[in-house]
């Protein structure tokens, strides 16, 4: 490795011309301060990585065989070996599908404006961040948080804005020169053609692996984002993509050609990390040193730090700020800038729904059936191992007697050859099949009861994993749904916060990176909650055009309701729904005093209707209508007397 100040120099124009060549003063003192605190933060963490592996094994049903059991499975790999029941496997699947189905709404990030004026501006930046979803497909990274948080307790994320670039297709006139006229006029035909330029643009939901995790230890996990000193992440990339990176960055990223004349890992990855993580692969195995040559990992450390730029000798401010650094390979600075934040201090948001409000990284629910899910497995281990022993019986015979060649020989029919001396006399006096004792038959029995122990500590009932409950009785409604009520109740606190510490601020944040980061106009779907009062802006379209300005507006973010449908009854609302509808004087009265159309729309959601305006009638308007909108002449149409969404 060469050293950083005998690099050869590589002739970067820095931003705001700050010196950040490797081996500067201010690079030296930038990279001691963020790797310091990277060090002290990773060692306070790491206090948990033996219990996370041990719950990582159990999932990812590792096991590790003895001899014997490795001859076993060497001269017949159809006999069963021990093996690992996916207890911890199929509870996480259980509540990470209930707390999906709740969180993962069409939008999963609803805003509500602040004032009337500000309702059409708030409908398109919540259908921008929708659209932004759908093409980063932000479902990906909010489900790899939920399980995290029920494997290791923890769960982190940040948005990074990201900008793709790539071929625009467009319809253009074809156009020729007239000689006659000196003008260049339309044939009337059209051609394609393309051009560089963006193709999306939005923000990225990340999900951070908990070992992964630089937190400030002097604040609770779940506050770092509004109270920490710094909070940062590993992360590992290959050389090519660091410099493509740099390539795309519009000169916010540097130094990245630096990376050449250095080996790729860090003192945090080469001394903990590619170890601790080789099996869970959390930043990539480097045991394969050609794959090392061929690759070229990068490992880099992104943090963002709460800072008074004049110690740092990045600028003349006193004021404390937000900037964001990333140390790549333990010495190179390639990105360091100052970030706006409107809202948090850090864009990184750690969820940690089992807290105490005292806990490093406290135990998960997955870690805590850890001694139960090991019971089943050495439960079911033993039956399987005398089911194995007793497949291939033990038989005492007397081999003066007998002709031992045809007594080993394998095959369904044996002819087994007794010596003269012995004909006539009865077989068993020479050969006796030794009784085994099946120590195991109560197992099965008690192999139940410590799954169903695991179901009630858990809440992941029967009906939950889609198994009916066993037993001679007829099974009734009533009773299905009081147990889905039941264990609904305990998962729901999960989900609960999940949604507060987790979708809250996440969905703030990508609503502040499309306000201060869209950089061209974006077609988007009138189409959802807000269309009756879009319809009015735009009469006859289906979507529209929004400017980076059109979205300037104050906004309130609309928390997702973490209630399952066990909470509220659908049944019993179309009951309600049919008694009503039987008296017409109770209707009206309904009618005047309620809005009956999202009542209506909140029953549908409960019979899991997802998007209930995609059946909603389109509001065709009047030519009258349509003059009367553009000279703004008419009152509103569609939408509640306040402007809320039907």
């Amino acid at each position: 490795m060469v050293p950083p100040r005998e690099l050869p120099d590589q002739h970067y124009d820095y931003p705001e011309g700050r010196d950040w060549r490797p081996g500067s003063a201010l690079s030296r003192k930038l990279v001691n301060d963020v790797m310091n605190r990277a060090t002290a933060a990773r060692r306070h963490m790491s206090s948990r990585f033996s219990d996370w592996d041990e719950v990582d094994d159990l999932i990812n049903l590792r096991v590790e065989l003895d001899e014997e059991e490795l001859a076993v499975q060497k001269k017949d790999p159809r006999r069963p070996v021990s093996l690992i029941v996916p207890t911890l496997r199929t509870v996480r699947e259980v509540i990470t599908a209930y707390a999906c189905s709740i969180l993962f709404t069409n939008p999963m990030f609803r805003y509500n404006h602040l004032g009337p004026e500000d309702l059409p501006d708030v409908a398109k930046l919540e259908r921008l961040v929708y659209t932004q979803s759908s093409r980063f497909r932000h479902s990906i990274g909010c489900r790899t948080q939920i399980a995290d948080c029920l494997t290791y307790g923890i769960g982190a994320a940040t948005p990074m804005w990201q900008t793709k670039k790539g071929r625009i297709w467009k319809t253009v006139p074809v156009t020729e020169y007239d000689s006659q006229t000196g003008q260049v006029i339309a044939t009337g035909e059209t051609e394609r053609q393309s051009a560089e330029g963006i193709i999306a643009e939005g923000s990225e939901y990340i999900g951070i692996h908990p070992k992964n995790l630089l937190l400030d230890p002097m604040v609770c996990e779940y506050e770092v984002h509004e109270k920490g000193d710094f909070a940062g992440f590993l992360a590992r990339l290959s050389l090519v993509n660091v410099v493509d990176w740099e390539a795309s960055s519009d000169g916010r990223v540097f130094n990245a050609k630096y990376l050449k004349f250095l080996a790729g890992t860090n003192r945090l990855t080469s001394d903990i990390a590619v170890e601790a993580d080789a099996d869970s692969g959390t930043l990539g195995s480097l045991e394969d040193s050609e794959l090392q040559s061929l690759v070229k990992p990068i490992d880099i450390v992104y943090m963002y730090r709460y800072i008074i730029p004049h110690d740092y000798g990045l600028s003349d401010s006193t004021t404390p700020e937000t900037w964001f650094f990333a140390i790549a390979a333990d010495d190179i600075v390639i990105l360091a800038e100052k970030i706006e934040t409107d809202c948090y201090r850090f864009p990184l948001f750690v969820a940690v729904p089992d807290t105490d409000g005292h806990t490093v990284a406290p135990v998960s629910r997955l870690e805590a059936l850890r001694p139960l899910a090991m019971a089943i497995d050495w439960l079911y281990n033993n039956m399987m191992y005398y089911n194995r022993k007793g497949v291939g019986s033990i038989v005492a015979y007397d081999q003066t007697v007998i002709n031992e060649r045809d007594l080993m020989r394998k095959g369904p029919l044996k002819y087994v050859r007794l010596m003269r001396p012995v004909w006539g006399h009865k077989l068993t006096e020479f050969i006796a099949e030794v009784p085994l004792r099946n120590t195991t038959q109560s197992q099965a029995a008690d192999l139940e009861m410590t799954w169903q122990l695991a179901e009630r500590t858990s809440a992941v009932s029967d009906m939950r994993t889609g198994r009916a409950r066993q037993g001679s009785e007829r099974i009734t409604a009533t009773e299905i749904q009081g147990i889905l009520e039941g264990s609904g109740n305990r998962l729901q606190d999960f989900t609960n916060m999940m949604s507060l510490m987790a979708m809250h601020p996440m969905g703030v944040q990508l609503a502040l990176n499309t306000q201060n980061f869209m950089t061209q106009e974006t077609t988007v779907s009138i189409m959802g909650r807000w269309e009756a009062q879009l319809r009015e802006i735009y009469p006859e379209q289906d979507s529209m055009d929004v400017e980076p300005g059109d979205i300037r507006v104050q906004f309130d973010f609309l928390p997702v309701e973490s209630f399952g449908p066990e909470a509220n009854n659908a049944a019993a609302w179309v009951e309600y729904i049919k008694t009503l509808a039987a008296n017409p004087v109770v209707v009206n009265e309904l009618i005047a005093k309620y809005d009956v159309p999202r009542m209506m729309e909140h029953v549908y959601r409960l019979l899991g209707m997802r998007d209930v305006g995609e059946f909603r009638r389109p509001v065709v308007l009047t030519p009258e209508q349509v003059q009367g909108l553009a000279g703004n002449t008419t009152q509103p149409i569609g939408g509640a007397p306040d402007g809320r969404p039907l």
